[in-house]
């Protein structure tokens, strides 16, 4: 593939990408303030993690 790039001549630069980004300047930091509390009420703790099976034994040439 480098031989390619260096040899061939069809590869060209490609076309500048024509976008525009928008940024929010982020807000400043106040260490005095406390955070903004969440209603107890819309937080809901759920066990989702299922049960795991144990893994089958896998035989290795020294057991056999």
């Amino acid at each position: 593939m480098a031989v390619k790039y260096y040899t061939d001549d069809s590869i060209v630069q490609p076309q500048p990408v024509q976008c525009r980004v928008d940024v929010n300047p982020p807000a400043k930091a106040d260490l005095f303030s406390s955070a903004s509390e969440v209603p107890h009420n819309s937080v809901v703790a759920k066990n989702t993690v299922p049960a795991l099976k144990p893994a089958p034994k896998t035989l290795t040439l020294f057991d056999l």
